[in-house]
């Protein structure tokens, strides 16, 4: 993994990904991707992802999910155990150590 986001070339502090793993784009560019351009496609392999997870860039060490099934649709805005769901995006950030 890059240390730079693939779509707009800043440092990656944040990154955000769905199921394909792709770590390549920062959170707030799939944000606003998904906000303002209704766009759910991963930038690197163009796979639609329905939810997308949210986590500190570590490199080798940043925070995988590998199964997003665990994660329910139903889930109302706001913190779910070591989680925060946005409803609106369904995006994932996770609480705590990493």
């Amino acid at each position: 993994m890059d240390d730079t986001c693939a779509v707009c070339a800043e440092s990656l502090e944040w990154v955000a990904y769905g199921r394909c793993g792709h770590k390549e784009v920062c959170s707030t560019c799939v944000a606003r991707l998904r906000f303002i351009c209704n766009d759910r496609h991963c930038r690197i392999c163009k796979s639609e992802s329905t939810i997308i997870f949210v986590t500190k860039a570590l490199g080798d060490y940043t925070k995988t999910i590998s199964d997003f099934s665990v994660f329910s649709l139903e889930n109302k805005e706001g913190r779910s155990g070591l989680y925060m769901y946005h409803e609106d995006t369904v995006l994932l950030r996770r609480f705590g150590s990493v």
